[in-house]
């Protein structure tokens, strides 16, 4: 298919979008909350430099592990019978990390606070392998690659937008009602007000992970019929004839011919 045709067709299937828009959002937080944590967890629980990076180190750890796991798990489901494992698996995932994200952001004390932290990050990477599975499970191999740099297209956006959103809301909630220093001093560090922002804006934009979670919800309803529809593509009808002369009159073409003939 020419590329434009091919990005048509990559974004009329509806299990597809879905899961594009859920993996978007589900990069879109874990990038915001990357790239605030360690100003995040210095403001919020007054700790130093090495002890944030220490933070920063395990929420990374975590995400590792959620990436090792989900993916067994989920082909085991697979081989098991349950065809929508690669659907329903990221969907809780991601409604696990934005409930466990709370009292994770709202804690007081790093220690606990940070047990919520690491396992929200956990499942948030966890949804990651199933869903590349799933989308290769829906999409016929041939436009693999191309559907995969549409994926990372508006991925990417996502990501790119995420420190944006993140720090913009931050500032803006943190503008709301500003700690005032006396005159003739300069504030070290991260101030109260900037922590509170952070930690407001890191609530609030948990709304994405539920999102996520309630698009891959309803990926479930055309995901089985988007699996089959990918499979039939790959065996381009009855198989070929040997010879010229063993075509039969009515006999479905391969699907290169057919392809060609459009």
């Amino acid at each position: 298919m020419p590329l434009a045709r091919a990005v048509r067709y990559i974004l009329s299937v509806p299990a597809n979008v879905h899961l594009i828009l859920s993996s978007s959002l589900g990069y879109f937080y874990f990038s915001g909350l990357s790239t605030f944590a360690l100003l995040f967890v210095r403001g919020h629980y007054h700790t130093n430099q090495a002890t944030a990076e220490v933070v920063l180190a395990a929420l990374v750890g975590g995400a590792m592990v959620g990436t090792l796991v989900s993916g067994k798990i989920t082909d085991t489901m697979v081989r098991r019978g349950f065809v929508e494992a690669r659907v329903w698996v990221p969907a809780l995932c991601y409604f696990a990390a934005a409930a466990l994200l709370i009292p994770g952001v709202l804690g007081s004390h790093l220690t606990p606070a940070l047990w919520f932290d690491v396992a929200g990050a956990s499942l948030l990477s966890a949804a990651n392998p199933p869903l590349d599975a799933a989308r290769l499970d829906i999409m016929p191999a041939g436009l693999w690659g191309r559907a995969e740099s549409v994926r990372t297209f508006l991925r990417s956006l996502a990501q790119a937008a995420a420190p944006l959103v993140f720090g913009g809301l931050s500032q803006l909630i943190a503008g709301i009602a500003p700690i005032q220093t006396p005159i003739g001093t300069h504030a070290g560090g991260v101030s109260p007000s900037e922590a509170r922002g952070l930690e407001i804006s890191f609530l609030i934009l948990l709304v994405t992970l539920f999102a996520a979670g309630l698009f891959l919800a309803r990926a479930r309803f055309t995901y089985a019929e988007d699996v089959a529809t990918a499979g039939a593509s790959q065996q381009g009808g009855r198989r070929a004839p040997r010879d010229a002369g063993d075509q039969q009159p009515g006999a479905a073409l391969p699907a290169e011919a057919a392809e060609d003939r459009e």
